[in-house]
């Protein structure tokens, strides 16, 4: 019990010491419960189909009720995903009777959950989040009214544990008082419920729910139900001790998982690790009894050609994606000797390009040696990506830049398995890959593959489009050559590239044969790393508040 309030006490004063009138959000975004869009499908899983993606709707109420507890302008703390086991509650509860209690048999099991629990200075809110679809224009039906009462009755149950355990904690805190000294409010959300469903429902009850009217205005609905009814008062500084100690023992509940306190869930950095883990994961779950599988996406372990003789999936254990989409798949299947893959930032365009490369390294017979030119357009950290991966698949390979020598170039292509060249924007694409692929032995069989080459198409360095086609089209015959490129960033280069520029990239796209023509639409996660540059956002703004501050 000690350790609880200590371990709050820390969490408090880490995490939560308000600098101005703006909640504290723990975690600081919203859990990822679903981080895979849930694709449409073709609707052959007809209603299983669809209850998934209810589930995916479920997840996203939720984060509207966040986003509206977000900006309200209060003192508080919300946490987010709030849960507890039985233990705990019977540790606060002084009138358990452990001996005539089943649950006491299995004491780490969850005893209770709710959705959001705000804490202010003198009080507790408690709120459970329930999706019902039903707007101003639909009928309102029996049946619909049915099921709110369900979902009502269920979220009330919900409530109620947490309000048991709340109380619990604040008669230990507090000794035998009045429950004015802490005030517990509870109240069931329905952000996509209109108002007019809730008409025959009993008044006590609707009294207990926020409604979609109420969520377009939950500002204004948080002073009317919360703040009017919350006493300025909040006594000496011992009742105001007493209320933090209220405050820190339900911070070091949410926290603690298995009896171990894990003070990092309250961080920006922890929050973003796991996001971006979800997103490097694309944990889209498959088939099973309450989850209808997605026709779009299909697992590493079932994409044959990925997996190597010694029993490893290049995707799931080189570089750490488990699922991929049907277009990512079907790419990385192709046997185009010169294929151009198009599609938006998180495409998976780098992975399929990766796992090409590492595919063609990894299964070629014992005599033939395969060599694979890579050719970057993009940030170091693109490079980075690449030999990460590389050194996971035990492949040699190694760096260079445009500045070196064609000769060099060629020396160290036969060298070393993986050639990674990294280019600018200054680099002359057609030129330079011209000369490294004449210059290279015709012993070995040559690979080229081309990442991020939109840089090259929209900055002009390629301004005979059809005559460079025509150069890689002639090199695809014995060197089969792989390029990637994002299309849609011409928004970006419109700003730094004139028009006569950008006119070329289409003629080049549409003198290209279809077959060789490749278009990944779904933006389905395997992005670069984004824990990387939120990390690096975050940083840059608490250097520069710091600064302003504390003034070099």
């Amino acid at each position: 019990m000690e350790q609880y309030k200590t371990n709050g006490r820390e969490i408090n004063k880490k995490y939560c010491s308000f600098t101005d009138k703006f909640p504290i959000m723990l975690p600081p975004a919203p859990k990822q419960t679903y981080i895979d869009v849930y694709l449409e499908g073709d609707g052959s899983s007809s209603s299983q189909f669809d209850q998934d993606k209810r589930l995916q709707a479920d997840y996203e109420t939720e984060v509207t009720a966040y986003r509206s507890l977000e900006i309200l302008d209060e003192n508080i703390i919300v946490l987010h995903g709030f849960e507890f086991t039985h233990h705990q509650f019977r540790l606060w509860d002084v009138n358990h009777k452990r001996g005539s209690c089943s649950k006491c048999k299995k004491a780490a099991n969850r005893d209770g959950e709710c959705d959001f629990i705000v804490i202010g200075k003198n009080y507790s809110v408690v709120i459970e989040v329930k999706n019902l679809p039903h707007d101003e224009n639909q009928d309102v039906t029996t049946d619909k009214e049915k099921i709110l009462k369900g979902l009502f009755q269920k979220s009330q149950k919900q409530r109620e544990r947490t309000e048991c355990l709340i109380a619990s904690i604040v008669k230990q805190v507090f000794g035998e008082t009045t429950p004015e000294q802490h005030r517990i409010l509870t109240f069931s959300a329905f952000p996509n419920t209109h108002i007019s469903l809730l008409q025959n429902m009993d008044e006590d009850h609707k009294k207990q729910m926020i409604c979609q009217e109420d969520f377009r205005n939950f500002t204004g609905w948080w002073g009317r139900n919360v703040t009017k009814l919350i006493s300025d008062n909040v006594g000496d500084e011992i009742s105001l001790n007493k209320h933090e100690t209220v405050k820190e023992i339900l911070l070091a509940i949410w926290c603690t998982d298995k009896n171990k306190c894990d003070q990092l869930k309250c961080s920006l950095g922890r929050c973003v690790e796991e996001i971006d883990a979800e997103l490097r994961k694309g944990n889209i779950t498959f088939s099973s009894k309450n989850r209808a599988p997605n026709p779009n996406v299909i697992k590493a372990t079932d994409v044959k050609a990925a997996n190597l003789r010694n029993g490893l999936n290049i995707f799931r254990d080189i570089i750490g994606i488990q699922n991929l989409t049907v277009e990512q798949v079907i790419a990385f299947n192709s046997d185009q000797n010169f294929l151009f893959i198009s599609g938006p930032a998180g495409s998976g365009k780098t992975v399929i390009m990766l796992a090409k490369i590492i595919k063609l390294i990894k299964s070629g017979k014992s005599n033939e040696k395969n060599e694979v030119l890579l050719f970057i357009y993009g940030k170091v950290k693109d490079t980075f990506c690449y030999v990460d991966a590389l050194q996971k698949a035990d492949i040699s390979y190694r760096v260079v830049d445009k500045h070196d020598r064609v000769q060099d170039i060629s020396d160290n292509a036969q060298e070393n398995q993986v050639l990674i060249i990294e280019m600018t924007v200054e680099g002359f694409f057609s030129i330079q890959l011209d000369n490294v692929l004449r210059g290279l032995k015709r012993s070995s069989k040559r690979h080229l593959f081309v990442d991020d080459f939109q840089s090259a198409l929209y900055n002009n360095y390629t301004s005979r489009p059809k005559a460079l086609l025509k150069i890689l089209r002639d090199i695809s015959v014995t060197s089969p050559i792989w390029m990637t490129c994002d299309l849609t960033q011409i928004n970006w280069y419109l700003g730094y590239s004139n028009s006569d520029n950008i006119s070329t990239v289409p003629v080049f796209i549409e003198e290209m044969p279809s077959k060789s023509l490749v278009y990944l639409s779904l933006n389905l996660r395997n992005t670069f790393d984004i824990a990387g540059i939120l990390f690096k956002i975050r940083k840059n703004l608490s250097e520069e508040y710091r600064n302003m501050i504390y003034p070099p």
